[in-house]
């Protein structure tokens, strides 16, 4: 893998995770703060990840803020009638950082994507 290819990954990332931003700051209530919160948090991680290129970053900072925009964008759209606590927000967070960070440990610390084994099913 080309050794520019981290640093283009996460400078694309950082554009449209900051489009979806723009777009949840008109959100109201906890559900602005939230995302402005994880949002930012992201941020800091590739920022950070790009002064160090230290890939445990992505454990630290993992991307939680997409996947709460998609979720309340759905809701908003959808579900509209649906209302969700801050309490619930917060499951609903921890339960995406968790899968996150197991996520992020699959792609970027184990060895099973640096093996070509897609090469064994072709």
């Amino acid at each position: 893998m080309p050794q520019y290819y981290q640093r283009l990954d996460k400078g694309m990332d950082l554009y449209y995770l900051s489009i979806e931003w723009l777009v949840s700051i008109r959100w109201i209530g906890f559900t602005r703060i939230i995302s402005s919160t994880l949002y930012f948090y992201r941020a800091i991680g590739i920022v950070l990840f790009e002064a160090t290129n230290a890939q445990v970053l992505f454990l630290i900072f993992p991307n939680v803020f997409e996947y709460v925009f998609l979720f309340e964008s759905f809701r908003q759209r959808f579900c509209q009638r649906w209302k969700v606590t801050a309490k619930q927000y917060v499951v609903l967070v921890l339960v995406i950082a968790v899968v996150k960070i197991i996520h992020e440990y699959i792609i970027h610390m184990t060895p099973f994507l640096s093996f070509p084994w897609w090469r064994l099913i072709i």
